[in-house]
């Protein structure tokens, strides 16, 4: 699992703000409501779940709060606060979220993602050569940048 820095970054701390907003808003205070002039998707949960089966279509998945365990039939990820969980391919997934509560509830952002626009921009970029290793599967965790937590601050900002 990718290690939790301490304390929260400004944007970071704007982003739960955000999300926190969006819910007050709300007819529920629990689940998901879609920020519609960026179209994310925000979840809050204030307890954890049980295992639950689902299709993930591609995605980008910041967790902000908690922590939520995500399988696949070979792997497993654990996803918590800071982290981004990208979907590349449409895939049959169990999840769980595994840490929840109503003083901190989890909180993430969902960016659903267009393959046909991101294969348009990858045509468009200079071809490079990785030298990371070649991996099939269609999720990948990765730490969050600032410059992404930069981007869902400016689009969850949208009037």
């Amino acid at each position: 699992m990718l290690q939790r820095k301490k304390g929260f970054t400004m944007c970071e701390k704007n982003l739960i703000d955000l999300t926190n907003r969006l819910f007050e808003n709300a007819p529920q205070n629990d689940g998901g409501v879609t920020d519609e002039p960026s179209g994310i998707h925000c979840l809050r949960y204030e307890e954890t779940s049980e295992l639950c089966a689902s299709i993930y279509h591609p995605l980008l998945c910041l967790v902000l709060q908690g922590e939520k365990v995500v399988k696949t039939s070979k792997r497993s990820f654990q996803v918590g606060a800071g982290a981004s969980l990208i979907v590349s391919h449409t895939v049959p997934i169990a999840s769980q979220i595994t840490m929840a509560s109503k003083d901190e509830p989890y909180l993430a952002l969902v960016l659903p993602l267009d393959v046909d626009i991101l294969r348009k921009i990858g045509s468009l970029s200079p071809t490079t050569v990785s030298h990371l290793p070649y991996d099939p599967f269609s999720l990948s965790l990765e730490e969050t940048s600032g410059d992404l937590l930069d981007a869902f601050g400016r689009l969850l900002s949208q009037p």
